[in-house]
């Protein structure tokens, strides 16, 4: 099992987040883990689980991943144009990356909470992808 699939597909996520629309004309950024004094609003890509599904030659892996949008003052209607074009970017981009190809990708929640505080809103999509390695890219 190559954990290396992780690092590539989290570069590979960035690639497609940086290239949506909506994320370039707000100046948005795209980030791995939480930074202090980030300005709003701003995307968190986190890996939650890698799942081993090989059988033989064929490696195969479930990639589990949150895609995050923290905004400030409840600003819903923009995390939902950013969320909307999110899903349909993923939806159709069937990707390859190095020597790996994703197979299939869905989102089986979104999540919508608000800080204690109220001044900030976070968005949550939660993903899985089944990615697979092909000898012929």
């Amino acid at each position: 099992m190559s954990f290396n699939v992780v690092n590539k597909f989290q570069l590979k996520l960035l690639e497609i987040l940086a290239n949506c629309s909506q994320i370039r004309k707000n100046n948005i950024r795209v980030y791995f883990s939480i930074t202090q004094d980030s300005q709003y609003p701003f995307i968190l890509v986190k890996m939650l689980q890698i799942e081993n599904l090989s059988k033989f030659t064929l490696e195969t892996y479930r990639l589990s991943f949150e895609i995050c949008i923290f905004t400030r003052s409840r600003n819903l209607s923009q995390a939902l144009a950013i969320t909307d074009e999110i899903h349909q970017t993923l939806q159709v981009n069937n990707c390859h990356f190095d020597q790996y190809l994703v197979i299939g990708i869905k989102s089986p929640a979104v999540n919508f909470t608000d800080s204690n505080d109220l001044r900030v809103s976070k968005t949550s999509m939660n993903y899985q992808a089944t990615v697979r390695k092909s000898k012929k890219l």
